[in-house]
């Protein structure tokens, strides 16, 4: 993942797809923006949710974005999404949290 804060959300998206880049996000006005390339003889489509990481809830990472102390932003990011992933994967499979949290860690 890069995190690039610029403008020109268009040339930006030629660029990438040129590169092959098959989805971004744009954080613009306090939300994100996703884009993906579903063919790549096409133009990048606007979607409601990322087609790569469809179970990421982009609520999260709205709260770290603003940060100006980027270290400590991205720390608490790292928490909140280990604590994000390991209770909703603990109550999908009834394991605790701490041992799916382990496996996903190797």
């Amino acid at each position: 993942m890069e995190v690039v804060i610029t403008s020109g959300t268009l040339n930006k998206l030629r660029m990438y797809q040129g590169l092959g880049v098959q989805e971004v996000w744009f954080w613009k006005k306090g939300k994100f923006e996703i884009y993906s390339l579903v063919d790549a003889d096409r133009e990048y489509e606007a979607q409601e949710k990322s087609l790569l990481l469809p179970q990421l809830d982009f609520n999260l990472p709205s709260q770290f974005i603003d940060n100006p102390q980027q270290t400590q932003a991205v720390k608490a990011y790292r928490k909140a999404l280990k604590t994000s992933l390991t209770s909703s994967a603990g109550a999908a499979t009834g394991r605790s949290s701490s041992s799916l949290f382990t496996i996903a860690e190797h």
